[in-house]
């Protein structure tokens, strides 16, 4: 069943596909979606924005690898929704939002390729904390994706 699931969602493209099974697995995960992906509308790097009662939930997602191109190299980037993030959308986080935990997600259908992965750990390392709220920044590869699918 694993192989079915996988072979699945590696065939989902990011805008109306991937991101909105994972709006429909966070629901099963015990999140509520506080919007859902629209294209044409400036999102500041979230695509998707969940919550619970002790965890924030802010998502990127893309399709695809995450290789050196899609990494830091134009507006659409990881690197660069990352930043919009930090930059723009923690202003728009409530009091209620900073008291809880604030996860950043890269969901993608793809996998991280070894030539990022040194780009990716020194990122994480060096933003644990921004404009005082500690931040976890996790990575969903499409085998993390497949298992919370099968588990959920």
């Amino acid at each position: 069943m694993r192989l079915i699931i996988k072979d699945y969602l590696l065939q989902l493209k990011e805008k109306d596909e991937l991101d909105l099974l994972l709006c429909d697995l966070l629901l099963q995960m015990g999140y509520v979606t506080d919007n859902r992906p629209e294209t044409g509308n400036r999102q500041y790097g979230v695509d998707i924005r969940a919550h619970n009662e002790d965890t924030v939930l802010l998502c990127t997602v893309k399709q695809g690898d995450l290789n050196r191109k899609n990494w830091d190299s134009d507006p659409n980037s990881v690197r660069q929704s990352l930043n919009e993030i930090h930059d723009c959308y923690l202003g728009f986080l409530t009091d209620q939002d900073r008291e809880k935990n604030l996860r950043i997600i890269v969901a993608t259908n793809g996998m991280m390729d070894e030539s990022v992965s040194p780009n990716w750990d020194g990122y994480v390392k060096q933003n644990t904390l921004w404009q005082g709220i500690t931040v976890k920044i996790e990575f969903w590869n499409i085998d993390i994706i497949t298992d919370f699918v099968q588990k959920y």
